[in-house]
């Protein structure tokens, strides 16, 4: 199961999620995802949960925009890259899809 926005939860609906979250199902998997930091009283509910961090910096896509180039065999420069993230934006779905054709 994956939520998406928890940031966005209202309080009803963060303790039900918390509540689910003392006896979870064994046999499921669940994701949450949010965008920002998570406010204090979201962060002490959801402590006991592991956080893997996503973010990438914008100043460190052109490195990865270059990583992701060589895993598919070519390189790119750093002229390319910044062209690139100029063009598409910082949006990392639609780089890698660029990167992909």
């Amino acid at each position: 199961m994956v939520i998406e926005n928890v940031q966005k939860l209202l309080k009803k609906d963060l303790q039900k999620l918390e509540g689910y979250l003392l006896n979870p199902s064994e046999s499921s998997t669940m994701i949450l995802l949010h965008a920002g930091t998570l406010k204090k009283d979201m962060k002490e509910r959801l402590g006991g949960i592991k956080q893997i961090l996503l973010d990438i910096r914008e100043r460190d896509i052109p490195a990865w925009l270059q990583t992701r180039a060589r895993m598919k065999g070519f390189d790119l420069s750093d002229s390319n890259a910044a062209y690139l993230l100029g063009i598409v934006g910082p949006d990392l779905g639609m780089l890698s899809s660029e990167i992909e054709n």
